[in-house]
């Protein structure tokens, strides 16, 4: 009878626990994502060199976790054309302590070749940027992808 009443407190603090992490896990995601989502943190560069025929994109951010959990960001930037085949692409982790905050950066070059043979000299395509944040081993987490459409595009 000992051992199963010490198994029933065995669990009911596994629970508690359980309950406290979840709690500390959505406090810090949210906590991140509110900072990651105000104004300067992110910032996108685009360039198109006209002698070269070059694409150039360049996302930059230095989000802060003012969260009690250290926190991983994947941040995520490709060009698909309109059918949704990917043309470039490129992703970046930064991990960032309680308190802390880290810079990223993220940069594509789509040549000229490319946008020729898919048809995108005249910004038809999609821009998709994919942001996650997850924190307690990378158990709770939050990943949001975003596409948005050049000329032609529609969705």
């Amino acid at each position: 009878m000992k051992a199963t009443k010490a198994l029933g407190y065995c669990i009911i603090v596994l629970l508690v626990v359980t309950i406290i992490l979840l709690a500390v896990s959505l406090y810090t995601l949210f906590m991140v994502l509110s900072g990651a989502l105000s104004e300067g943190t992110l910032n996108a560069d685009m360039e198109f060199d006209e002698a070269s025929g070059t694409f150039y994109l360049t996302m930059t951010g230095n989000p802060r976790n003012n969260g009690l959990l250290g926190v991983n960001i994947n941040f995520q930037v490709a060009i698909l054309t309109l059918e949704g085949e990917y043309v470039a692409q490129n992703s970046t982790k930064v991990y960032i302590a309680p308190g802390g905050q880290d810079a990223f950066s993220v940069s594509l070059t789509v040549p000229a070749e490319v946008l020729i043979e898919h048809n995108m000299l005249e910004g038809q395509g999609f821009m998709e940027i994919k942001f996650g944040v997850s924190t307690l081993g990378d158990l709770v987490s939050f990943t949001n992808t975003m596409r948005v459409g050049g000329g032609g595009a529609e969705e």
